[in-house]
This record gives C-alpha cells, structure tokens and sequence, in this order.
C-alpha cells in the first residue's frame, strides 16, 4: 500500500491539474425542462428530454428510463417542446428554435415547424436531418466527458495513470472542440515518463454550403 500511495505521489503536479480542469468544464450542468412530449403513430407518448435526432432517429430519455431511446422519426406523430434545438436541414440551412411537428398541418407536406426570433420556419420532417439541443447559457452549451484509469503491478512495482479528457461547444453556425489526454508511467529502477497531448478543432458554416475549419495538435 505504501508503494501504491508513493508512486501516486509521483504524479507530476500538472498531471493532477489536467484531472482537476477536466472535471471543472464537464460538470453536469442543467438547464433543460424535460417536459417534451413526443407522440408516435401507433399512440405510444412519450414525456421527458429530447436529447437530439440523427441518422433518422429520435433519441429521448425520460426519468423512467435507464437509457436513452431511438425512435423511427418517420414514425413519429407529433412532437412539442418548449426548449430551443439547432435543426439542420437538407439544403444546408442550419435554425435555431423552438421546435413542435403538429399532424393539423399534414395536407401541407410541411408539418414540422422551427420557431426562430424572427419568424417560422415551415419544413417536411423529410427535410430535417439533424436536431442538437441548444442551451440559453454559454455554460450549459457545454458538452464533454473525462475518463481516467490507474493499473499497478507488484512484480516490477509499476504503476500506470492515464487521463482523456474533452469539451464542445455548438452554436448554430460555430463548432469548438478540445481534447487532452495524458500517460503517466513509473517504474522501480526505471525513469518516470509522461506523455501529453493536446488538440482543438474549430468550425464555422460561411454558407449553407461552405465550411471553414482549422485544426490545432500538440504533443508534450
């Protein structure tokens, strides 16, 4: 035990930092009223979070639930919500707003409806390819996720500590990325070694169908 204790306390300073910051900018943060309400065509309802919708399917999570769903979006009936999603549409288009899919309007083709400040955006749910929740504060826009993981062997007295570690932040026309991640390892007789990397990506729509982007890595 106290050759596990001693080796931990080899860390370096700035490994323990990293764990620190990583767990700092990913802290659970809440905002979403969780109250959507999504309807499919054979009856079944459904009341919680709408957490977004790719590659053809709904993804929802009620407070009953362990995990998140998929659901066919072509089966779903009608969907309300009082939070604001970013929608991104077939044409390249990318809104921001209130969302709510009303079968009222079906002889239309265009039921599904995004409300923006400035005005509504009438759209078939054929059209919609993408939903991604948008939060009213900088802070809860925040996504990311921290993981970390510590061996030790007693043979050679060996000790290994890694660290991954990375936060997003989406706007309806930016994208921001950045990942760290560390490895740390200890040996008896043996030199310590330490290895950081670090990379950041940035994104912007100037188009519906041009993009510019930059890419930013770094290995310590």
């Amino acid at each position: 035990m106290n050759t596990i204790m001693a080796l931990l306390r080899a860390i370096p300073l700035q490994y323990t930092a990293l764990i620190a910051i990583a767990l700092l900018i990913t802290c659970p943060l809440f905002g979403k009223s969780k109250d959507d309400v999504v309807i499919m065509e054979n009856r079944d309802r459904f009341t919680g979070d709408i957490k977004g919708l790719q590659f053809g399917e709904l993804i929802f999570k009620s407070e009953y639930m362990k995990d998140s769903v998929h659901l066919d979006w072509k089966k779903v009936r009608t969907v309300q919500s009082t939070d604001t999603f970013i929608v991104s549409l077939s044409d390249g288009q990318r809104v921001t707003g209130y969302i709510n899919k009303e079968i009222h309007s079906a002889e239309t083709g265009k039921d599904f409806n995004i409300i923006a400040e400035s005005s509504t955006v009438q759209v078939s749910p054929l059209e919609v390819i993408a939903v991604g929740q948008r939060e009213n504060s900088f802070w809860n826009q925040l996504t990311g996720s921290v993981n970390y993981g510590f061996g030790f062997a007693s043979g050679n007295k060996q000790a290994n500590s890694s660290l991954a570690a990375d936060v997003a932040f989406r706007t309806t026309n930016t994208l921001v990325q950045l990942a760290t991640s560390s490895q740390f390892d200890s040996q008896t007789n043996a030199k310590n070694t330490n290895r950081i990397t670090f990379d950041s990506q940035y994104a912007r729509m100037l188009t519906n169908h041009w993009l510019a982007a930059g890419l930013f890595s770094l290995l310590l």
